[in-house]
């Protein structure tokens, strides 16, 4: 498990927001519909609403974004595609979505992170 702006986690806690969890097995460095979706509805959320998203790890590639990015353990598989993601055997992953308090859960996907969201 990776964590982009875990610092931020923290804070979510205590700032009074709703916190809202975005699932999705697709996120950058893969631009697509799902990523722009995904971007946007954060970008118009993030002053009302603590966001963070649960996604397919990535290898060697560093979020730029200003909410939490929590990437799970993957399969390798085609770098177009990309990996597979594998919550399930994330045990870190399970432990950290218990502390969190998630208020919604935006499900973008059918896949693997669906099953974990539920």
């Amino acid at each position: 498990m990776k964590i982009h702006n875990e610092k931020l986690l923290d804070e979510y806690k205590t700032n009074g927001k709703l916190n809202v969890a975005f699932f999705s097995d697709i996120y950058r460095p893969f631009i697509g519909g799902v990523t722009t979706v995904i971007e946007n509805l954060a970008e118009n959320l993030k002053d009302k609403c603590n966001i963070i998203l649960f996604c397919q790890g990535a290898r060697r590639y560093h979020d730029n974004v200003d909410f939490p990015v929590i990437r799970c353990k993957t399969l390798p598989f085609i770098k177009s595609i990309g990996d597979i993601p594998l919550p399930q055997f994330d045990g870190k992953l399970k432990k950290l979505f218990a502390q969190l308090n998630v208020d919604i859960i935006h499900i973008h996907t059918f896949f693997g992170l669906a099953s974990f969201a539920l």
